[in-house]
């Protein structure tokens, strides 16, 4: 299988997410004044997102940027940061940053040659 299993989660993607949220998590905090590291408030917002993705999975459909921004609002909570969860943009203005893992394309170049490849996700 492709897509790199690296996080401090279960959390299993064919893109390398975790370098445009530690950069939103770095600014946010760094707009705050806070003492946590980027690093830090990024390990707690994706473990609150993983829950509000857990809700809309067995619950009422919500929109994704939904659940980011409550998470990012979570995150601020469980800090102790009086922030803003509009601040969810700073993650929304990296998402064209986010490239896949370098072994992903070639891995689906290579399945093409078996089997029409019309459509794929990062679900598992």
């Amino acid at each position: 299988m492709f897509g790199r299993r690296q996080s401090f989660t279960t959390l299993k993607t064919l893109f390398d997410w975790n370098s445009a949220w530690i950069k939103a998590s770095s600014m946010i905090v760094e707009k705050y004044g806070s003492q946590i590291t980027g690093k830090q408030f990024w390990k707690t917002w994706v473990n609150f997102l993983i829950g509000e993705n857990l809700r809309v999975a067995f619950g009422k459909y919500r929109e994704f940027t939904d659940c980011l921004r409550d998470s990012l609002n979570y995150s601020f909570k469980y800090h102790d940061i009086s922030g803003d969860p509009a601040d969810v943009h700073f993650m929304l203005d990296l998402w064209d940053e986010v490239r896949p893992f370098p072994d992903v394309l070639p891995s689906f170049y290579e399945q093409q040659k078996h089997v029409k490849v019309i459509i794929y996700s990062n679900d598992d």
